[in-house]
Protein backbone atom coordinates (compact mmCIF):
# COMPACT_ATOMS: atom_id res chain seq x y z
CA UNK A 1 0.00 0.00 0.00
CA UNK A 2 2.84 2.42 0.76
CA UNK A 3 4.47 1.97 -2.64
CA UNK A 4 1.15 2.46 -4.46
CA UNK A 5 0.19 5.54 -2.42
CA UNK A 6 1.24 7.80 -5.30
CA UNK A 7 -1.34 6.11 -7.56
CA UNK A 8 -5.11 6.25 -7.28
CA UNK A 9 -7.06 4.90 -4.30
CA UNK A 10 -8.00 1.73 -6.21
CA UNK A 11 -4.37 0.72 -6.67
CA UNK A 12 -3.69 1.42 -2.99
CA UNK A 13 -6.52 -0.87 -1.88
CA UNK A 14 -5.43 -3.49 -4.40
CA UNK A 15 -1.84 -3.42 -3.10
CA UNK A 16 -3.00 -3.63 0.52
CA UNK A 17 -5.20 -6.62 -0.31
CA UNK A 18 -2.31 -8.35 -2.08
CA UNK A 19 0.23 -7.70 0.68
CA UNK A 20 -0.84 -10.62 2.95
CA UNK A 21 -0.81 -13.03 -0.02
CA UNK A 22 2.69 -11.94 -0.98
CA UNK A 23 3.90 -12.39 2.60
CA UNK A 24 2.25 -15.82 2.83
CA UNK A 25 3.81 -16.94 -0.44
CA UNK A 26 7.24 -15.77 0.76
CA UNK A 27 6.80 -17.75 3.99
CA UNK A 28 5.73 -20.81 2.01
CA UNK A 29 8.76 -20.50 -0.26
CA UNK A 30 11.07 -20.13 2.75
CA UNK A 31 9.59 -23.15 4.52
CA UNK A 32 9.76 -25.24 1.35
CA UNK A 33 13.41 -24.29 0.80
CA UNK A 34 14.21 -25.17 4.41
CA UNK A 35 12.50 -28.55 4.06
CA UNK A 36 14.34 -29.16 0.79
CA UNK A 37 17.70 -28.36 2.41
CA UNK A 38 16.94 -30.64 5.37
CA UNK A 39 15.93 -33.42 2.99
CA UNK A 40 19.08 -32.98 0.91
CA UNK A 41 21.31 -32.88 3.98
CA UNK A 42 19.72 -36.00 5.42
CA UNK A 43 21.85 -39.08 4.71
CA UNK A 44 20.12 -41.67 2.54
Amino acid sequence: GLQAASGNSTSVVHADLNAPDAMASKLVQLSLSCVAELTLDRPT
